[in-house]
């Protein structure tokens, strides 16, 4: 089912936290506290710091496939 928004958001931050949690077999404490989530964000800004070097090794933008 196609998700909009902040429904998409809630979805991907979920799933970015079961594939954390599974593979570095740890649980996360899931509340406010930003102290609980610093492992997760430290591996999301490393996947995003290397996004520039991910896309070139993917090659020219006008061969990705849209979806």
């Amino acid at each position: 089912m196609l998700k909009k928004g902040k429904e998409e958001i809630i979805y991907l931050l979920n799933k970015c936290i079961e594939k954390f949690e599974s593979e570095n077999s740890t649980i996360l404490t899931k509340n406010t506290n930003r102290k609980n989530y610093k492992p997760l964000a430290i591996a999301l800004s490393e996947i995003s710091n290397n996004l520039p070097l991910s896309a070139e090794k993917l090659g020219p933008r006008a061969n990705w496939k849209r979806f």
